[in-house]
This record gives C-alpha cells, sequence and structure tokens, in this order.
C-alpha cells in the first residue's frame, strides 16, 4: 500500500532530511497501526523545544527522530532531545533512528541519569516491538462539524489514511467512506456535533 496526500504532511519540517523522512514514515505508520493518533509537530515551539511528532492513544508519547547525520555530528542535541523540558507531561518519549545508529543512540541514553532514561524508549523501523495499546471501546472520528463515535477495533490504519479526502456518507446506521475507488463502512455508536 502507498500512502500519499495528506498523511505525512508536515513530516519535511520535523524531518528535513530524505533519511529523517523515511524513519518518521515508518514511525508514523507504526503507531498508527497500533490504533494511536500521531501527528508531526508543526507549530511554533516552547522554548527548548517540542516533539518531533506526537503519539496518542491514552497518555500522549512525545516521538524525537534522529537522523544518521544528527546522531554522528551532534549527540549533544540528540541527548537533549530526550529530555526536553516540554516533553515531561508525556508518559514515554519514544526515540526513533536508523537500524545502523540505534547502538550508538543506546550509548547516548546510557550517559543520562536514571530518572532522565526511564522514559526513554529506542526504536529503528527494523526492529521496532509494538508499543502497548490501552484498549479502548470506541474512537471519535471528526468530518465537517460531526463527531461520530465507532468501535475501535473498526478503525484500521487505512481509515487514518482515507479520512481526510474521502467522501462521507450515512448509510443504515453506518458510516461509509469512499476514496480511490474503495469503500469502509464503520458501525455509528453515536454522533454529535
Amino acid at each position: 500500500m502507498k500512502y500519499e496526500g495528506g498523511l505525512f504532511l508536515g513530516l519535511e519540517v520535523v524531518a528535513p532530511s530524505e533519511e529523517g523522512r523515511e524513519i518518521a514514515k515508518a514511525a508514523m505508520l507504526h503507531y498508527l497501526s497500533q490504533g494511536y493518533w500521531v501527528f508531526p509537530v508543526t507549530t511554533a515551539a516552547p522554548a527548548g523545544g517540542a516533539p518531533d511528532l506526537i503519539a496518542v492513544r491514552g497518555d500522549p508519547v512525545a516521538v524525537e527522530i534522529e537522523s544518521s547525520n544528527e546522531v554522528e555530528t551532534h549527540p549533544e542535541q540528540v541527548a537533549a532531545n530526550m529530555v526536553k523540558p516540554s516533553t515531561k507531561r508525556f508518559k514515554e518519549v519514544h526515540v526513533w533512528t536508523s537500524h545502523e545508529k540505534l547502538e550508538r543512540v543506546r550509548q547516548i541514553l546510557e550517559s543520562l541519569d536514571a530518572q532522565e532514561k526511564s522514559k526513554v524508549r529506542l526504536f529503528s523501523p527494523s526492529s521496532a516491538p509494538p508499543p502497548e495499546p490501552i484498549p479502548l471501546k470506541k474512537v471519535l472520528l471528526k468530518f465537517g462539524h460531526k463527531v461520530y463515535a465507532v468501535p475501535s477495533e473498526e478503525v484500521t490504519p487505512e481509515v487514518y489514511e482515507m479520512r481526510s479526502r474521502a467522501k462521507v456518507v450515512k448509510e443504515d446506521g453506518k458510516l461509509v467512506l469512499r476514496c480511490d475507488g474503495r469503500e469502509v463502512r464503520l458501525t455509528i455508536l453515536s454522533e454529535g456535533e
């Protein structure tokens, strides 16, 4: 499956290098496949900087993308990214890098004190264990001015990919998304404004 359009919009801001964007795309798809909402932080950053991505399912997770170049030329910045002041209120900080630089990032992590590194987890696109999702019974999806509650097990990565471009209609108690010749039907549990 190839994702195009809005799904990766904004990644060039948080991951300007080609390698960084590829790592960020892999991270986003990983979180989406686990039922997380994930988005790049492209607005003005608070003092100390914002995380590159935020993944939310229950407690939010800060996500940092570290390219090979960043790891080799600015290890002190990689360490600082793991403990940014803006990530204090996040449950965890997930640091994504290439498989080749994972061990170097692990060494950088080891230089932090025990309390700082306790909430940092390391990932690479080829070796990422799935995050432990918090079970949800329903997911809220907004289309226009309407918000629909649908069963979480029906919300797949395809739904996230389609939702910004799909034509959305209600048919027989279902929310129907149609886009590029594809159709997804979601059970409507409730709806509101």
